[in-house]
């Protein structure tokens, strides 16, 4: 699972184009939200991403954005990807990792009316900053995180929301949709009463 986590966290920094969006401001930080038009992979068709101060105490808020693109769920039906195992529901999962790459929280999140193809639609958007043409998603569905700073056990690691399909016991029966996914994907540092969040590891060695 680490390996197949590690060849993931690879693709999602491709795909997101490892950079904040032009929308944020020096006190936030976002991911996810970036279109990598040159990235030779295929587009992927489910997406994540996140945005939040870059410093909070005591309770940390994140705005978290989940979706699909146009016609991912015809093709989860007819089985395109030959991962459908013909039950489950959709759910959002928070990881909490190490930097080690180790899980330490998992969370779920139930995504009501995954089917509804208005509420969850990505769309690829465009603007222009100066002479570049910039391409970032645009997320139907997002909801706010909140997490108690005592329920993160760790001083550094990683936040990332993924999409997987679960049974009515909520345990994870298809993790792995292999239709691709963009995540959006955080390091973190915690000290005291405080936390940091970038996009970029190199945080951990300020």
């Amino acid at each position: 699972m680490k390996k197949v986590y590690a060849v993931l966290l690879f693709f999602v920094l491709l795909l997101s184009g490892c950079n904040e969006t032009t929308k944020s401001s020096n006190d936030f930080v976002d991911s996810g939200f970036l279109v990598n038009t040159e990235n030779s992979e295929p587009t992927p068709w489910l997406a994540t991403a996140i945005k939040t101060k870059r410093i909070q105490e005591s309770v940390v808020n994140l705005t978290v954005y989940a979706g699909y693109a146009s016609g991912f769920i015809d093709k989860w039906n007819d089985d395109v990807w030959n991962s459908n195992p013909g039950y489950g529901k959709f759910v959002l999962q928070r990881v909490i990792r190490d930097r080690e790459e180790i899980d330490i929280s998992n969370y779920i999140y139930p995504l009501i009316d995954f089917g509804d193809k208005n509420k969850y639609s990505v769309r690829i958007v465009g603007t222009t900053d100066g002479t570049d043409k910039v391409e970032f998603r645009d997320f139907s569905f997002n909801f706010d995180d909140e997490i108690d700073l005592n329920e993160i056990t760790i001083e550094q690691g990683a936040f990332f929301y993924d999409i997987c399909l679960v049974d009515d016991n909520t345990q994870v029966v298809v993790e792995n949709l292999n239709c691709g996914i963009s995540l959006g994907f955080l390091y973190f540092i915690k000290t005291d009463n405080q936390i940091t969040f970038s996009i970029y590891d190199s945080i951990f060695y300020e």
